[in-house]
């Protein structure tokens, strides 16, 4: 090495020690005791206290450190490093700023009917002003019921956005919504991110612009609020993945837009179940869908709302979509999982069995609409799918025992002999691993006895004696007996017939699911069937 530059790099080494010594002991004698913090400047990383002095409020100089660098327009990493309280909104020039919350709460509860924060970016589209992050905030707010504002707001100029912002480990609670998306706000992440104790976990409001593409939450959760995601932008979308959605009332409500929910945890307890409302709701809007994969959705206990589903579109591309989800104790007062239009797809479920007694499977019907029968409503003037399943019987919907015909929208069984047989069957091509279930809705009765009623998987090949279908091999359930008094007192008497002991799943060498309806015990009279619901998840 050269003398010349090795003597230049032990003076610049003497300098720096100097430095190290003489420069803490310089600030320690002049420091203000409240000012914990030196002046010794990191670049590009500065801490909130050495603006201003101990005579200011943090929020204070919190504020004049942010006015400082958007004026300057110098990108920092602005250090809080001990407990605040604000009584405004803070706002955050996202073009310039990132922050790190290190230590204690941001104490938010006096800030009420306006946001506690609000990120804004004041660079146009053609600034590379995205790598903003936000660490460790947390938000304490007035209260759910003290405020009609979101905690945090993401929301652009009148022609700049707030974009490319990535928050870590955010955490808030109190407030009538906790993360609001505006106009201009998009391609935001968030990482291990905490919502909690709000109407509204999440959400983006219809009627604004250019905003809400790929608004996504990794891990994380949202919880004991009443609604934990909402959308009613068309244009915008939620992400969600591995992300937890516990003990809220609802969970998704998309009136337009999407919600994508990727491999979450999804829990309701006894706020939920005890709710009369749908859990996940899609409004009309040709745009709006919810859609599930994987994860699974679990009650503490059986929920009492008609339907967990609802979606009021109408759209193929739209309504609920759930692709390998678990489900468990989603039972429903309807027995079906979806109500609405309906527009529900259902692809290869996870259902809890509760170690085969079927006590934690829930509801197992999709929806009415997703009736497997030709005429399940009897609306055909002729008899379409049920014929009597008898060796005797003399057309396919009579025999000596019983006839059949359609009567004024409902299927009309005669018993006209009781020294004679007499079954009603339906036959249902099913698909392999399926789960069939069904329900079963009376109309009047004139008859009394008892009417059994049997489910049964079968292989059909061909036709025996009087065009009878020929039976290979035969699963039943057994007999449930339905007391014809019990019809004749109870307008419009329904049974649901899914979980339980029996395994529903189709078998691989079965072609049919087989509905039974026996009359062997029932008097003399004619029974009505408004509607049979067959259906497979």
């Amino acid at each position: 090495m050269h003398t010349t530059r090795r003597r230049a790099l032990l003076g610049i080494a003497a300098a720096a020690t100097a430095v190290a010594v003489a420069n803490p002991t310089e600030r320690a004698a002049a420091a203000d005791p409240a000012d914990v913090v030196t002046k010794q400047q990191v670049h590009g990383v500065r801490n909130v206290l050495e603006f201003g002095d101990s005579s200011m409020t943090d929020e204070a100089r919190l504020r004049l450190a942010l006015s400082s660098f958007v004026s300057a327009r110098e990108e920092v990493r602005l250090t809080v490093s001990r407990r605040m309280v604000i009584t405004d909104t803070i706002t955050v020039d996202t073009s310039y700023i990132s922050l790190d919350f290190t230590q204690g709460t941001v104490d938010a509860r006096t800030v009420k009917n306006k946001p506690a924060f609000v990120f804004t970016g004041s660079s146009n589209a053609g600034y590379p002003n995205t790598r903003a992050t936000v660490t460790g905030l947390r938000i304490l707010g007035p209260g759910s019921s003290a405020t009609s504002a979101a905690g945090v707001v993401f929301e652009g100029g009148s022609t700049t956005d707030v974009r490319g912002v990535g928050v870590f480990g955010l955490e808030l609670s109190g407030f009538a919504t906790g993360i609001e998306f505006r106009s201009n706000a998009f391609l935001l992440s968030f990482f291990n991110c905490h919502v909690y104790r709000c109407n509204v976990g999440i959400s983006m409001p219809a009627g604004l612009r250019n905003y809400g593409e790929n608004i996504k939450f990794i891990g994380g959760g949202i919880g004991t609020c009443d609604l934990a995601v909402q959308n009613s932008n068309p244009n915008g979308n939620f992400h969600l993945v591995s992300t937890s959605i516990d003990f809220c009332r609802r969970a998704v409500e998309a009136l337009s837009g999407g919600v994508f929910i990727d491999a979450p945890h999804i829990e309701f307890n006894e706020t939920g179940a005890r709710s009369p409302d749908a859990h996940f709701v899609t409004g009309a809007d040709s745009s709006a869908k919810i859609v599930i994969t994987s994860g699974h959705i679990f009650f503490h206990e059986d929920p009492v709302a008609s339907t967990i589903f609802e979606t009021r579109n109408a759209s193929w591309g739209g309504g609920i979509h759930l692709i390998s989800t678990g489900l468990m104790r989603t039972s429903t007062t309807s027995g079906y999982l979806c109500g609405g239009t309906g527009q529900i797809t259902i692809s290869d479920p996870v259902l809890y069995d509760g170690g085969g007694s079927g006590s934690s499977m829930g509801a197992l019907m999709p929806s009415p609409q997703a009736n497997v029968l030709v005429d399940g409503g009897f609306s055909q003037s002729t008899v379409v799918e049920a014929y009597v399943n008898n060796t005797d019987r003399t057309s396919r919907t009579a025999n000596p025992g019983i006839t059949l015909r359609i009567a004024s929208g409902n299927l009309a069984i005669k018993r006209v002999s009781t020294t004679k047989p007499g079954t009603v069957a339906f036959d249902v091509p099913i698909v392999y691993g399926k789960v069939y279930a069904m329900s079963i809705t009376f109309g009047s009765t004139t008859s009394g006895g008892t009417l059994e009623l049997i489910e049964s998987f079968v292989a059909i090949r061909g036709e025996g004696t009087a065009g009878v279908p020929n039976v290979l091999r035969n699963q039943a359930r057994g007999a449930t007996a339905i007391p014809l008094s019990t019809i004749a007192k109870t307008p419009n008497y329904r049974r649901v017939f899914g979980a339980g002991t029996w395994d529903r799943r189709a078998p691989a060498w079965a072609t049919h699911f087989r509905l039974r309806l026996l009359f062997d015990k029932t008097g003399l009279g004619e029974t009505q069937i408004q509607e049979i619901v067959i259906t497979a998840l």
